[in-house]
């Protein structure tokens, strides 16, 4: 016959590395759009964080205990925001933010 192989366990192998392979893409482009996602809503989440409520919906300001979290943290969100646009970029995933951050 000429479909069967000389050593099924090879063809086996073979159909588990690149289901391997398959997931691990699958996987990897979910992680680039949650990255991209989580680094978009740190960065409105900072500039926009304390003011939006007062500005927009003419509600009272938050207590102290937010403001204190907010200016304990809003530093390391927008660093890490900044982080991730910057390693997607250099790797190839930035998409149309490669423009802005090319050199040449």
């Amino acid at each position: 016959m000429a479909n069967e192989s000389d050593c099924p366990e090879l063809d086996f192998v073979v159909s588990q590395i690149n289901d391997l392979f398959c997931y691990k893409w699958f996987f990897f482009q979910y992680a680039i759009v949650l990255g991209w996602t989580g680094a978009v809503g740190l960065g409105i989440a900072v500039v926009y964080g304390l003011g939006y409520p007062k500005i927009i919906h003419n509600l009272e300001l938050p207590s102290e205990a937010v403001n204190v979290m907010y200016g304990s943290f809003h530093r390391l969100a927008w660093g890490v925001a900044l982080a991730w646009m910057v390693w997607a970029c250099v790797k190839g995933y930035g998409g149309s933010q490669n423009s802005l951050l090319k050199s040449d």
